[in-house]
């Protein structure tokens, strides 16, 4: 039985991996969904490299022999303390169904944990070969759907949403 992972190495990055992750976002956007997706994701990707705090936000990267195949942006939520922002969860169309995108979330999600936070929010669009069905099968709950200007159209987006456990004090806390 061969194990679809094998080789993927799931790193943690910095600063330092956002003009990749964002190139690849870009690239990969463009392939799927067209190229006024690309100039939405180019746009959007360039705000969210911007606003890219390493002290609380979260950038995983997914490599296969040095190459990007998957990638999860985690931004706090400006507003709300207890909560952040899955920006990005993109798996290259080579990579997808080999488990690369849940194991992505799953990692997200335990990192989030332990940042204490309680309200994880997600988007994606409503086309999407994978997207919603993951964060479906992770617990998130659609909480509305938006239409989103791309190009000289729109496209739906649906927004999620999952609360987690708040995390039991330790003793002496």
């Amino acid at each position: 039985m061969s194990v679809p992972n094998r080789g993927v190495v799931y790193r943690s990055r910095g600063a330092d991996g956002l003009v990749p992750t964002r190139d690849f976002v870009e690239r990969v956007v463009s392939k799927d969904y067209g190229p006024d997706a690309g100039d939405f994701a180019r746009a959007e990707a360039a705000s969210s490299t911007a606003a890219f705090d390493p002290e609380r936000d979260i950038l995983l990267t997914a490599e296969r022999e040095g190459r990007l195949v998957g990638v999860l942006l985690i931004t706090r939520d400006a507003v709300d303390p207890g909560a952040a922002r899955f920006n990005w969860l993109i798996v290259d169309g080579t990579e997808r169904n080999g488990g690369i995108g849940r194991e992505l979330l799953f990692r997200g999600i335990g990192m989030c944990r332990e940042q204490r936070l309680i309200v994880l929010r997600a988007r994606s669009f409503a086309s999407s070969p994978a997207g919603p069905r993951l964060y479906w099968l992770y617990g998130f709950r659609v909480v509305n759907l938006i239409p989103v200007a791309v190009g000289e159209g729109t496209r739906e987006s649906i927004l999620f949403e999952k609360r987690l456990s708040p995390p039991a004090d330790s003793p002496g806390t």
